[in-house]
This record gives structure tokens, sequence and C-alpha cells, in this order.
């Protein structure tokens, strides 16, 4: 099954001029998040794929009836403030949970067509996908023919998110760490416009 979570009419793939030639034969070499972290190719290198950090702040608020003054509530409201906090906790920033996909299937491609950057960083060559949905349903078909008795998880494509890949108050995003990627030097992955599918083991 494939999910699509962004839609595009068409999506492009660089490679080198002998991979694109097998891929036109039919063959597609559908890599790794674990490989994306070692790749060869310094380009493609992320050390972080697939991985992301949540923080989250609990403090101690011990005063509870003052606090209750100090927010215009009546003294009774200190019951239902203890409900939510606990004198306990002596609080601080602290890590609530570090997420990491220890490893899945990926195949990228891009909404940019024939920018030379992008040649310039992954090969001469440029394919159209101009049926994507088509094209990441025979890769999803071909991926779990392969795979055989192994479960995966469903197939998802998706435009990926450039930004913090620690969530905070201010940086939050919904995106499934194996769609992050940093943003800015000395990479410039947003420069991809990447799309991934993603199937989990």
């Amino acid at each position: 099954m494939v999910t699509h979570r962004s839609v595009h009419h068409q999506l492009f793939r660089y490679d080198k001029p002998d991979i694109s030639a097998v891929i036109l034969g039919g063959s597609i070499r559908v890599t790794t998040l674990e490989a994306c972290r070692t790749a060869e190719n310094d380009a493609a290198r992320d050390a972080g794929e697939g991985q992301d950090h949540n923080l989250s702040a609990r403090i101690s608020l011990p005063r509870r009836a003052a606090v209750a003054s100090c927010l215009g509530f009546p003294s009774r409201t200190e019951i239902l403030l203890g409900m939510f906090l606990d004198p306990g906790d002596r609080g601080g920033a602290r890590r609530a949970a570090d997420e990491k996909l220890v490893n899945a299937f990926v195949f990228c491609s891009s909404t940019i067509e024939n920018d030379a950057w992008m040649k310039s960083r992954f090969g001469d060559c440029c394919l159209r996908i101009k049926d994507p949905r088509e094209f990441f349903a025979l890769v999803d078909a071909a991926l779990r023919q392969v795979m055989g008795s192994r479960r995966l998880s469903e197939c998802v494509v998706d435009r990926v998110e450039y930004g913090p890949r620690t969530n905070n108050y201010r940086d939050h995003t919904t995106k499934h760490p194996g769609f992050l990627k940093p943003k800015g030097a000395p990479m410039g992955f947003e420069k991809e416009s990447e799309v991934r599918a993603l199937l989990g083991g």
C-alpha cells in the first residue's frame, strides 16, 4: 500500500549516466537510511537520517495557592492546579524522547528539473518521473516481492521538511523523522527539494 502525503504531477531523479541507464532498463536501486548515514558521497551523507530529538520542560510550582492567586483564581482552584502540578518534580529542561528509525528503505527524488547544482552533486542525468503514483506503486510492489515474508510497513511518499531536528516549544514538527533534513550550511540539503518514498522495516 502506498500513501501519498504530498501530491506531485511529476518528479525528477538525478544520477550518473550509467545508473540512469540501468533505471531506464527497468532496474532500480532502493537504498536504506543506514546507507544514507554512511554514504561515500559526501553530498549524500547525513549522519542524522531518520532521527529527531524532542525536548520538553517540566517545572515544579510547589506553592499552588500562590500560583492560583497570581492567576486570579479563587483559592479553591488550588485543587484543580494540583491535578497538573507535580510538587515532587524539581523540573528544568529535560529530554523527553529521542526517536530514531533504526532502518528503512528509501527512494529519493526531487521536484526540480535539470538543475545544474543537483547534477554536480549527484550526476549529470535527470530522469523525469511523469507518473509518481504509478511509479512508486511499482517500486513498492517489487520491493515487497524481493523481501518475501519479511514484514514491511506501508510505503509513504512525502515531501522532505528542512529545519531543526530538535523539537521544542517554538520549533515543532509533526513530520515523521524519516522526512526531516537539516537546513543551511554546510550541506544545503534544502536545495534538493526532495520528495522521498519511505518503507519502514
